[in-house]
Parts: structure tokens; sequence; C-alpha cells
């Protein structure tokens, strides 16, 4: 499954900066990491198949440990992306959706350069709900730069539809 072979890839790449110096104390915060901004359009479009498609991804995964130590421990993971579409898919995305004006939330600054200067966001919740399979995804769109901005939490591959037998 490749939601597990990407979590598996995280802790892998997590694991020696976890094990390091294990006194048994915990530390009183957690340091900041700086997350690599990613570019490949394939992760985000296998997740996103009613999107449309993606023609440049800037984005950013990052695991987050529920376990509190435990092991195993459940995890989430978190993806905040900036996508352009091709040109005229997100006006047909939005066509008779009722959509709001909005202010895009606070964004990493890894991605803060990559988001379209001038940008009018709109939101629509209907969009949220059938654009992601996810515990929480919310879609910002800017109709002019035909861009995405997304926020979701454990983003998976939408099942595959079974044909009926009948």
């Amino acid at each position: 499954m490749r939601v597990r072979n990407g979590l598996l890839a995280a802790a892998l790449l997590t694991a020696p900066l976890t094990a390091c110096g294990s006194t048994g104390e915990q530390p009183s915060a957690a340091a900041p990491t700086k997350l690599e901004v990613r570019t490949s359009t394939k992760e985000l479009s296998e997740r996103l198949p009613k999107l449309g498609r993606i023609v440049e991804a800037h984005w950013q995964f990052d695991p987050h440990d529920n376990s509190g130590g435990r092991v195993p421990g459940p995890s989430d993971y978190f993806i905040d992306a900036v996508m352009r579409l091709q040109p005229g898919t997100v006006a047909g995305l939005l066509k008779d959706r009722e959509a709001q004006n909005m202010v895009l939330p606070g964004t990493s600054s890894g991605l803060a350069v990559f988001l379209p200067n001038g940008a009018v966001w709109q939101h629509s919740l209907e969009l949220d709900r059938e654009l992601a399979r996810a515990s929480s995804a919310t879609f910002w769109f800017d109709p002019a730069s035909d861009s995405v901005y997304l926020a979701a939490n454990n983003l998976s591959v939408p099942e595959a539809a079974t044909p009926s037998a009948g």
C-alpha cells in the first residue's frame, strides 16, 4: 500500500534523529524541523484524481507521531501543497458551486514563495468533500492563476471503484 510505504520511508528518514541521545528524559519542547519542499506531481495526482491534471506542484510532507513515546503508536501525516492546474481547470471546478472569497491561512515559509501574486482565493466546502479522501482536507482556489492550495491530514489514494455485478 502506497500510504504505508510513504509512512515507512518517513519513519526511516526520521529514525536516526529520534534514536540519538536516548537518556530517558523527555525534551521540554520539540525543535522545529525544516521540511523538504517536494516538486513531484505523481503522489498528489494519485491522491487527487478529481482535481484534474497537476502541471506544477510544490508541497511538504510532515509526519506527526501521536504515540507519546509508545511503540507502535498512531501516526498522522500532514500535506501542504501549492499546485498549478491546466488553464481553465479551477474555473470548471468552481462552476455551479457555492464558493466564498477567503484569506489563505498562514503557510510555511518554504511554500509561501510559490504562491501566485495577487491571488484571490476561493473556498468551497463542497469541493473539500468531493476532491479528497482524507481525515481532513481544505482547498483554496485562485481561478486567475489556476492555482490550488491544499492543507490535508492523512490524504489517501481513493479506493478503486469496483464494478457492480448485476
